[in-house]
Order: C-alpha cells, then sequence, then structure tokens
C-alpha cells in the first residue's frame, strides 16, 4: 500500500523543507517568548528575531499582532529614552509595546511610525524602575530586526545620559573630567 498525505497546508517553522508534522527537530520559541522571560538590553542596539516566537494580541495599538518576543531595560537614570524596532531586510511591520509589568496595561503601543515601516516610542523613565518592551509582528509576521534604545537626555553626546553625567555639557565618556 502506498499512502499519499498532503502537507502543503503545512507548516515548516525552521523553513528546512520539512513539514512541521514530520520534522524531528521542529522550533522551539526563543527563551524571550513570555514576558516572565524578558532578556535584558541597555542602551544601544540589540539585534532580535521572532520567528519562532508565539504570542496573544494583549495590545490594545493593534489586535493582530503576534510572535511576541520581550526585553527588559532597568534605566541607571531618570530621563527620557527612546525605544525603536526596526526590521531586516524582509518587509514585515512590528509593534511595540511598552510596560510596566508583567499582565498591566500597556504604557504605550505604537505600530508603523519610524522611518522603513518600524515603531518609535519615546518614553519617560525612572533610574532603577524597569521597562518591559514587547516586540510583536503585525498579521503574524515575523524575521530578524534590531530593538534601538536611546537615551534622550544626553546634551553633549558622550552616551551618559544627563542625570548621572558628571559633566553633561562636555563630552567625556569616560567620565574623567570632573569640572
Amino acid at each position: 500500500d502506498v499512502r499519499i498525505v498532503d502537507l502543503s497546508n503545512d507548516d515548516d517553522c525552521d523553513q528546512d523543507g520539512i513539514p512541521d508534522g514530520c520534522d524531528t527537530f521542529g522550533c522551539q520559541p526563543p527563551l524571550n517568548d513570555e514576558c516572565s522571560g524578558a532578556l535584558p538590553v541597555v542602551e544601544g542596539d540589540t539585534s532580535f528575531n521572532n520567528n519562532d516566537a508565539t504570542g496573544t494580541a494583549i495590545t490594545t495599538c493593534f489586535r493582530t499582532d503576534l510572535k511576541d518576543i520581550w526585553f527588559r531595560y532597568t534605566p541607571s537614570c531618570s530621563g527620557t529614552v527612546r525605544f525603536e524596532a526596526s526590521h531586516g531586510a524582509v518587509t514585515w511591520q512590528p509593534t511595540l509595546a511598552l510596560y510596566s509589568a508583567c499582565g498591566t496595561t500597556e504604557l504605550q503601543c505604537i505600530r508603523n511610525n519610524a522611518p522603513g515601516n518600524g515603531a518609535r516610542i519615546d518614553q519617560p523613565v525612572t533610574a532603577g524602575v524597569p521597562v518591559l518592551i514587547r516586540i510583536a509582528g503585525w498579521l503574524f509576521n515575523s524575521g530578524d530586526g534590531v530593538l534601538h534604545v536611546i537615551s534622550l537626555s544626553d546634551a553633549d553626546g558622550d552616551g551618559i545620559d544627563d542625570a548621572c553625567d558628571n559633566c553633561p555639557n562636555t563630552f567625556n565618556p569616560d567620565q574623567a573630567d570632573t569640572d
């Protein structure tokens, strides 16, 4: 007996050419697939990929933003921070939402308001108080991207937030200048 199975509608989450129903390896969601597993980030750029992420539509700004991943930013100084999620070469539109804690209503949520269909939020932050960052794919979209975390309270451009800078008007990234 020859049995023919139609797998044309079967997903291939790891894109290895073997439908998920037959793949012995399958795909594992990323470590930061749930809010409780949010990965820590600092100011600068953090690459991400949400291809294997799961998720639920929990934001108020867009109800079909699934395949979410989570990050946690704890500011060392109070001020305003820009959070921006940009996608890689493949065009997909990330939704970006900020939370004060898992399971709470978002602080802010946005989709498609930054260059190249990225998402950007400027958020006041308090030193030592974490901000949870949720990045999700609009309409199940996913791919590579970069999370940019940028202090907007750095008058001299040395990468040190003004509230923590020993000379906020003098460029001194090593903080050696104390005048």
